[in-house]
């Protein structure tokens, strides 16, 4: 049986001490037998960070995953949760987590998807989330479990293209039988877990100090230093982690973000966008000698409003030239969520139409025109 004071010394031996702020993720049954169970853990972590310190536990109101019936099977489901009411005594986030949350001097947000907290900075948790403990130097303990329980991770990925996201979510067909205000589902899974490629990279930068208290494997690290390591990769090649091939939109806008903040297209925001569509996707395409000349090329395709992802952008505007002012247009790439990401003084990202505030050398502004879609850019012939 594992003691208070075993657990109480491997803890201290890892690095957990006053004042740490803990984000803790848990199976209990991974100890063996655990002296005290769920309280033990609680009270021992509580001890050794004392309210100088804080301690986050998940509180997501979701059950563990249910077996799928064959029609769910024929539906293309292969996760189902249902979300669960208010105060439910147990979830799947483990007796531990559910214990800590149900305590008198825990703060625990009553959303669906939620963290509770105690300690100094505690109260963040209804605000925040994980946040603070993200950016504030917080650790992770993740005891008999992996990394795909570490709530924090989902704190990066904003960035993932929608193209991935979209194509595990459920169908509307999905959505009618089990509405997502009352289930949690997914479609399909990644060919690869790409939560383990990050557990593995930490490992090998020696990010992760571990042991064993009883029979339970016990990580312990920085929550950002290895949650960075995903943000790196969503940014770097976020189809190459989940073992996807891109489509030439996402290769064309994953080329052109890491060109964001480069001068090297200063002034030429027609060379930019068509690089960024050549150079990543190795083609080649047809287009006018400056923005304008492109637009009035496409012109039959032309679209107003918001622009949708991957389309090229465009505007009328005066550019400098020998013989005056002349309206060679600018133009960028849209991220399809009202952003663009063009060459100005730099290769920056704006909001579509904030872009209209920018001034160029000749003290003009650009004048939005419309977007024209990928497919037409394409199409263009010599």
């Amino acid at each position: 049986m594992v003691t208070k004071e075993m657990l109480r010394n491997a803890l201290i031996d890892l690095g957990v001490e006053k004042g740490t702020i803990l984000e803790v993720h848990s199976s209990l049954s991974s100890f063996g037998k655990l002296e005290g169970g769920a309280e033990t853990v609680i009270n021992t972590l509580k001890e050794i960070v004392t309210e100088e310190g804080s301690i986050f536990m998940p509180a997501l109101r979701l059950s563990p995953e249910l077996p799928l019936s064959e029609e769910d099977k024929e539906l293309g489901i292969t996760v189902k949760i249902k979300v669960l009411p208010p105060g439910s005594d147990r979830t799947a986030m483990g007796i531990v987590a559910d214990t800590f949350r149900k305590l008198p001097d825990t703060y625990t947000g009553q959303d669906v998807i939620s963290t509770s907290g105690w300690g100094k900075h505690g109260k963040e948790a209804l605000t925040g989330g994980l946040d603070f403990a993200i950016h504030n130097g917080g650790k992770a303990l993740m005891l008999g479990v992996d990394i795909y329980k570490l709530t924090a991770m989902h704190y990066v990925e904003s960035i993932t293209p929608e193209e991935i996201n979209n194509k595990f979510k459920p169908t509307d067909e999905i959505n009618r039988k089990y509405p997502p205000d009352e289930w949690f589902m997914e479609a399909g899974h990644p060919p690869v877990k790409a939560w383990y490629k990050i557990q593995d990279m930490a490992y090998e930068k020696g990010l992760i100090k571990e042991t064993a208290i009883g029979d339970c494997k016990v990580m312990f690290f920085d929550i950002w230093s290895v949650i960075s390591l995903y943000e790196n990769e969503l940014k770097r090649d976020p189809f190459g982690l989940w073992g996807m091939d891109a489509t030439m939109t996402e290769k064309m806008i994953g080329w052109a973000e890491r060109m964001t903040g480069s001068t090297k297209y200063a002034g030429w925001c027609l060379a930019f966008i068509e690089d960024a569509l050549e150079i990543s996707n190795d083609i080649e395409i047809f287009g006018g000698d400056s923005a304008k000349e492109s637009c009035e090329m496409y012109k039959d395709a032309l679209r107003d409003g918001l622009p949708e992802r991957g389309a090229f952008v465009f505007y009328d505007c005066l550019c400098p030239s020998e013989n005056g002012p002349v309206n060679w247009g600018h133009c960028g790439i849209s991220l399809g969520d009202g952003r663009v990401i063009h060459a100005w003084d730099k290769v920056r990202i704006d909001d579509y139409l904030e872009i209209e505030r920018l001034t160029a050398l000749t003290g003009d502004h650009p004048d939005y025109l419309g977007w024209v879609p990928l497919e037409r850019i394409l199409n263009q012939k010599p």
